[in-house]
């Protein structure tokens, strides 16, 4: 092949297979992929396509000089040619070196420019020979891109579940607290009154039993006021976690009958909806058999008229009274079909109208509904949510 003519010739040394190359599409690891785009990189690094490009602009200005001044030699040797030509034998004799001076020259020229296109190929060969297409490499790492994006949505999804999660931990662990707090204060309140009272009447004399006896007696009730206000703090929390569970069973209870309600109404509509598409459809069963009706009266119109007369053009004299009647009695039910015609269109109008009308409230309808059955979702959405911020009963 090309490849080894040009290694024979010592034009180009001979391909080393690159073990990263042969590790494509045998392994798909991203340490592998790193190693091929960094393999790539340098490659093309060393290459520095920015200069090469400018080195080509040289060389491709300097071939298009060339063919320039080539293509001005060719036609002033064609008209040497020609002008050499009509000498005579003893002038060729005088002239003939002249040209093939000037044929050398244009040999000398072309064989100049193949070396020129010759070194230029052959560099631009060299150059690339041994060059990884980056294609496949761009294509790994597009792909792997799209994988670490994918990762990195995922990440993102379980990250925020996560924390989801610990919020609701912390809400749990909250109650908790709260409620262990309270328990533990109120042993701690009655460990205190308790604390104080041996207290009061072990160092009580008699000189100060009456100011002992009255701060006893004030302690005391402090103490059982915030006994109290503490118990009376669980007790509304108890009566608020029963009021929002009696709402939430209560809208839970309107939800479902909404729904209900809702369904039984959309199937009435639908229901209404499909009578009011069969009486159109009726209708334009009856439209049609009218204008088949009147068809078959034009008919007959025509054969009686064709009977009696062959030919518009023919008409002479008067009818005979039974054709006479028979044809006013065949136009009478022609107008009598188009007035029936016209009737029936108008109510398939009128009916069309109707469906139209009811199919955009259905849809409103069934917006509407869905809506409501949101909202009221919504509603016990927020109502368990508050429901379970509320501490546990003790």
């Amino acid at each position: 092949g090309i490849q080894a003519k040009l290694e024979k010739k010592g034009f180009v040394r001979g391909r080393i297979a690159d073990p990263a190359s042969r590790s494509v599409g045998q392994s798909s690891s991203s340490q592998s992929l790193l190693t091929r785009a960094d393999l790539t990189r340098q490659q093309w690094t060393v290459i520095d396509l920015e200069q090469q490009r400018k080195g080509w602009e040289e060389i491709g200005l300097q071939i298009a000089g060339s063919q320039e001044a080539g293509n001005t030699s060719r036609k002033n040797l064609a008209e040497s040619t020609k002008s050499f030509k009509k000498l005579t034998d003893e002038e060729k004799l005088q002239q003939w070196g002249t040209l093939l001076k000037s044929y050398q020259s244009e040999v000398d020229s072309l064989t100049k420019r193949s070396k020129l296109a010759e070194s230029s190929m052959l560099n631009v060969y060299k150059l690339f020979q041994d060059v990884l297409d980056p294609s496949d490499i761009i294509e790994s790492l597009c792909e792997e891109l799209r994988r670490l994006m994918a990762l990195e949505t995922n990440h993102e999804k379980v990250l925020k579940e996560l924390l989801e999660y610990k919020e609701e931990f912390a809400t749990l662990k909250n109650q908790e607290v709260t409620i262990r707090n309270l328990q533990d204060q109120n042993q701690a309140l009655q460990l205190q009154f308790q604390q104080r009272l041996e207290e009061a009447v072990e160092s009580a004399v008699a000189e100060e039993s009456q100011k002992l006896e009255a701060g006893v007696q004030r302690e005391r009730k402090e103490l059982q006021d915030k006994i109290q206000q503490a118990e009376q703090h669980i007790r509304q929390e108890k009566t608020l976690r029963r009021e929002l569970q009696a709402s939430y069973d209560e809208l839970q209870a309107s939800h479902l009958s909404t729904q209900t309600g809702f369904e039984e109404l959309l199937a009435a509509r639908e229901a209404h909806i499909a009578l009011l598409s069969d009486e159109v459809e009726r209708a334009g069963l009856r439209a049609a058999s009218l204008e088949r009706e009147k068809e078959q009266i034009n008919q007959q119109y025509l054969d009686l008229w064709k009977k009696q007369y062959g030919s518009p053009a023919e008409v002479s004299g008067a009818l005979p009274p039974s054709a006479a009647a028979r044809l006013s009695e065949l136009e009478a039910a022609v107008q009598s079909k188009d007035a029936q015609l016209k009737q029936t269109a108008l109510q398939v109008d009128i009916l069309q109208e109707t469906l139209d009308r009811e199919r955009s409230a259905f849809t409103l309808m069934s917006q509407d509904s869905a809506r409501q059955l949101q909202h009221k979702a919504e509603e016990l959405e927020r109502l368990q949510r508050e429901a379970a911020q509320l501490p546990s009963a003790a």
